[in-house]
C-alpha cells in the first residue's frame, strides 16, 4: 500500500508539476511572444540611453543590449528601459555589443507598444523559437504523469488475493535461472515470456489484455488537460482584449474552434471514464501456456462492473494474417480460420461486488495450425471475449496466447 501510494504521489507531483511548468512557459514565453508579433501596435519612439546589462552566469557572465527610449501614446509619454520581449541573456559580449551599436542616442526609431498596457514596449520583434519548443518538455511531464495516474487508479483495486499469490510465487522463483524459453527453438514462433511472466490466482497465469483502458483514459485524460489549458490561457487573453475596449478579433477567431475542440476532448475523456468504471475489469486466466495442440487446458473469465448484457460470447480464435502491396499502399487482410466456443451466456446481470466468474475446460484440436510470424505473414491466436451490452457501446477484450507445434506424445 505505501509502495502504491508512493507511485501515486509520484506521478501527481510530475503531472502537476508539469502543468505548473506549462504554465509558467506559456504565460511567461510564448504569450508574451505571439502577443509582441502580432497585437502590439507600432509608433515612434527617441533613444535616450543605452546599456550593456550583465548577469553572473555559472561559468561566465550573461549580457543583454537594453536602451531607454520615450514615447507617445494618446498624448501620454512614456520611458522604459528595453530591447526586446523575452529579456534573455546570452553570453555572446560581443553578438550583444553589436545589438546594442545599432542605435544612435538622439535618434529616432521604430517600436511597438502593447495596446492592453502601453507602458510596455519593445524595440526588436519576432518570434523566440526555442519558447515553443521548450514547451515540448512540460507537455511530457504531463503525459507521463497523467498516464502514470490513469494506469494506477484503474489497477489500484488489485484484489489482496492476486498480490498474495504474486508474492509467495516471487519467493520461489530462481533468481539465477537461465533455462530457455520454449519458443526459443522455434524462430517464426512469436516468444510467450511477456504472456507467461504474471501469476494467476484461480490458474497458473494471468493473460495481460491487448487493449488495456488503463492506458486509454490515461492517454486522453493527458491530451484534455494540455488541450483545455491552452484554450483557458489564449480564452481569458482574448476577454481580456474585450473588455479593455480593444478586441483582438484575429485571436478571438482563433479560440473559438479550439474551445470546440477542447469541449470535444473533456467529452470523450468522460466517456471513456465511464465505460472504464462501468464496464470494469475483464481478467483471464489460463492452467497452462504455451498452448500445444491436443492437450486438455482450464481456462477462467471473470467480468466486473455493473452491466446488463444482452449476449456474451468468449471463444479461443485463430487468424491469419496476410501483408502486400497494392500499388503504392500496403494492405492487411485478416481471415479467421477456426473457433473454439467456450462461453455464451445471454440476458443477465453483472453487480459491483458480484463479478462473473465462469471456468471452463477445452481441448486443442491436433490439426490446427501454430503461431506463426514472418515478416508478411502471421498466425495468430487469442482468446476474445465479446459483449453486447444494455446503455453501453458493444466491447471486445481480447487476449494473446502462443500456439505451439504437437509434439510426440499428444499424437
Amino acid at each position: 500500500m505505501w509502495g502504491a501510494l508512493a507511485q501515486v504521489l509520484f506521478f501527481a507531483l510530475l503531472f502537476f508539476g508539469g502543468l505548473a511548468f506549462l504554465a509558467f512557459v506559456v504565460t511567461s514565453l510564448v504569450i508574451p511572444d505571439w502577443r509582441a508579433n502580432a497585437s502590439f501596435e507600432q509608433t515612434e519612439c527617441t533613444v535616450l540611453k543605452k546599456r550593456l546589462a550583465e548577469r553572473p552566469g555559472e561559468e561566465a557572465p550573461r549580457y543583454r543590449p537594453e536602451v531607454l527610449i520615450e514615447y507617445e501614446v494618446q498624448g501620454r509619454r512614456y520611458e522604459l528601459w528595453t530591447y526586446d520581449i523575452t529579456g534573455t541573456f546570452s553570453s555572446d559580449h560581443d553578438r550583444e555589443q553589436a545589438k546594442l551599436d545599432d542605435f544612435t542616442i538622439g535618434r529616432k526609431y521604430p517600436c511597438w507598444y502593447d495596446p492592453l498596457a502601453p507602458n510596455r514596449a519593445v524595440l526588436k520583434r519576432g518570434h523566440a523559437w526555442y519558447a515553443w519548443v521548450l514547451m515540448l518538455l512540460p507537455l511530457a511531464m504531463i503525459a507521463s504523469g497523467g498516464s502514470g495516474l490513469g494506469y494506477m487508479w484503474f489497477t489500484w483495486g488489485t484484489s489482496t488475493e492476486r498480490r498474495a499469490v504474486l508474492a509467495q510465487r516471487a519467493a520461489h522463483l530462481e533468481i539465477f535461472e537461465n533455462e530457455a524459453s520454449e519458443t526459443d527453438q522455434y524462430p517464426t514462433i512469436p516468444r510467450d515470456a511477456d504472456l507467461s511472466d504474471s501469476a494467476g490466482v484461480q490458474l497458473a497465469y494471468r493473460l495481460p489484455i491487448r487493449q488495456s483502458q488503463a492506458w486509454m483514459v490515461a492517454a486522453t485524460f493527458a491530451v484534455t488537460m494540455v488541450v483545455n489549458s491552452l484554450v483557458a490561457v489564449f480564452a481569458v487573453l482574448a476577454a481580456r482584449s474585450h473588455n479593455a475596449g480593444q478586441p483582438d478579433w484575429f485571436l478571438t477567431l482563433f479560440v473559438i474552434p479550439w474551445v470546440a475542440i477542447g469541449i470535444a476532448t473533456f467529452v470523450y475523456f468522460v466517456r471513456h471514464v465511464l465505460i472504464a468504471t462501468g464496464m470494469g475489469q475483464t481478467v483471464l486466466e489460463i492452467s497452462g501456456h504455451p498452448l500445444v495442440p491436443g492437450r486438455h487446458y482450464q481456462a477462467w473469465l471473470s467480468q466486473t462492473g455493473r452491466l446488463k448484457v444482452y449476449r456474451l460470447e468468449w471463444s479461443l480464435v485463430c487468424e491469419e494474417a496476410a501483408t502486400y502491396r497494392q500499388g503504392t499502399n500496403t494492405r492487411t487482410t485478416t481471415k479467421q480460420v477456426c473457433r473454439i466456443e467456450l462461453l455464451v451466456r445471454e440476458d443477465f446481470e453483472i453487480r459491483r461486488g458480484h463479478p462473473l466468474a465462469e471456468l471452463r475446460e477445452f481441448t486443442v484440436p491436433f490439426d490446427v495450425m501454430h503461431s506463426f510470424q514472418s515478416r508478411h505473414n502471421a498466425v495468430r491466436w487469442k482468446f476474445v471475449v465479446h459483449g453486447k451490452l444494455q446503455g453501453w457501446p458493444d466491447y471486445v477484450r481480447e487476449f494473446a496466447v502462443v500456439m505451439m507445434p504437437p509434439r510426440q506424445e499428444s499424437l
